[in-house]
């Protein structure tokens, strides 16, 4: 995507990646953050904008005609994974939908690092910027999240993130034809925020949210789990703690 750190102005333009029609052909989409990383800002993602961007984040971004697609958050600051435009700490207006597709597993994993979160939809951690879009995951497998073992190490599907402010709009679907969904939230008892989200909104995310369903349709079973971090809360729907 356009962008990256500290880029502002108005970044545009649809983002399209594309598997092959066969299923025996398709191969994984995989955002994997270094667990072991040191240094900041190491982020991984698919989308306009990145950490500290400002100004617009504009046009959709689809990923279709993969397996397995998995993002992880990493073991230092800033090392976030995320499919969609935004960031962490950006200020931008985004218009645009988020259409994700695979064949078997969807798995969100954030990391140890403060902010190592692990997303996809707009926005991120204090992020602010009025949001637009629908965000659509289809699967034919199950889908994972579990927050991580950082500060601000949550899990989402949506429109948000921790912090940040602005007004949310969009439908958030989540479905699975052939598995079920498990929400985990972080176990660290010395860390706060690894929360796990499906929707719009997040943990103290300002701002009017309309218009956001939240459709969550899986073949298997709904695991949902509180985690030992402060505010590690599992949901489904628009808000927040």
């Amino acid at each position: 995507g356009h962008g990256g750190t500290n880029d502002d102005g108005t970044k545009s333009g649809l983002i399209t990646l594309t598997g092959a029609a066969a299923l025996a052909d398709q191969g994984d989409v995989s955002l994997l953050s270094d667990a072991a990383g040191t240094g900041t800002g190491n982020f991984l993602q698919i989308g306009h904008g990145g950490s500290d961007a400002d100004g617009e984040a504009l046009d959709n971004i689809t990923l279709t005609n993969f397996r397995d697609i998995t993002l992880e958050g990493g073991g230092s600051t800033q090392s976030q994974a995320l499919i969609g435009h935004g960031g962490r700490a950006g200020n931008e207006v985004m218009t645009a939908h988020v259409d994700i597709t695979a064949s078997r597993d969807v798995t969100l994993t954030a990391g140890g690092g403060e902010d190592s979160f692990a997303q996809i939809g707009l926005g991120g951690s204090s992020h602010s910027g009025n949001l637009c879009g629908a965000v659509t995951v289809a699967t034919g497998g199950d889908i994972l999240m579990t927050g991580g073992l950082g500060e601000n190490a949550f899990s989402m599907i949506g429109l948000g993130g921790n912090g940040g402010s602005g007004t949310k709009q969009g439908q958030v679907s989540v479905t699975s034809s052939g598995g079920g969904l498990t929400m985990t939230g972080g176990d660290s008892a010395t860390t706060a925020d690894a929360f796990v989200f499906i929707g719009n909104g997040g943990h103290a995310s300002g701002g009017l949210i309309t218009l956001s369903d939240t459709v969550v349709n899986v073949a298997g079973a709904i695991d949902m789990n509180a985690g030992a971090a402060t505010r590690s809360y599992v949901q489904i729907g628009a808000g927040g703690q």
